[in-house]
């Protein structure tokens, strides 16, 4: 069996004090890069979609409410389900919990 040996004082060495703010910019910031970059599909639209919650929240704290989940043009009669089908590839990427065996296609 392999043995892994690092030093604890140099991998903690480095620390970052981050805001919401910084945390939101730098996922929106990677989720860019790897879309130009033409990286991997289900990484990127987890990053983008954790950006998307970070910056969602932060705008709800400032009275903002405009974001593609809040769309006024969705009846609040079909609002459950259109979040269902929104956030269905962001949680089924995030989470093995509902189905562990389960499957989706993404495009």
């Amino acid at each position: 069996m392999a043995q892994y040996r690092f030093d604890a004082e140099e991998l903690l060495k480095d620390e970052l004090v981050l805001t919401e703010l910084d945390v939101g910019r730098r996922q929106l910031n990677t989720a860019v890069r790897m879309f130009f970059f033409e990286e991997d599909v289900v990484s990127l639209h987890t990053v983008a979609a954790a950006a998307h919650g970070v910056l969602r929240d932060l705008a709800r704290h400032r009275g903002i409410t405009k974001s593609v989940k809040d769309s006024p043009l969705i009846s609040e009669a079909s609002r459950s389900e259109y979040l269902r089908v929104v956030n269905y590839p962001q949680n089924f990427f995030k989470h093995a919990t509902t189905d562990a065996a389960g499957k989706m296609v993404f495009r």
